[in-house]
């Protein structure tokens, strides 16, 4: 229980209010996940881990992965967050890429 009667009644309304409030003040996870396809070529999804997305922020990170990746040979886009790599030496390193640059 809480002692300061505003905090109580957010509890209240909203039992996810410290979920919430992390997620205001860190801002969302976001994770590339590769996965390997049946034509031996893999794809990455850039993806929020909590799922919120009250700021933009997954589309800043897909404009930049977009950026980065228009030139690279062997890869495609293939959705609004999924790219094609023709080889998975290729995805990996663009996920490590993409994990250095919006590490927290």
């Amino acid at each position: 229980m809480t002692v300061d009667p505003w905090q109580h009644m957010l509890y209240q309304i909203e039992p996810a209010y410290d979920k919430y409030k992390r997620i205001m003040e860190e801002g969302p996870r976001f994770k590339v996940e590769l996965s390997l396809l049946s034509n031996h070529k893999c794809q990455i999804l850039i993806r929020e881990i909590e799922g919120f997305t009250a700021f933009g922020e997954l589309d800043e990170k897909c404009e930049w992965a977009a950026d980065q990746l228009k030139s690279w040979p062997n890869c495609h886009r293939v959705a609004w967050d999924r790219w094609q790599f023709k080889h998975r030496k290729d995805a990996a390193k663009f996920r490590t890429l993409f994990t250095l640059k919006w590490a927290r």
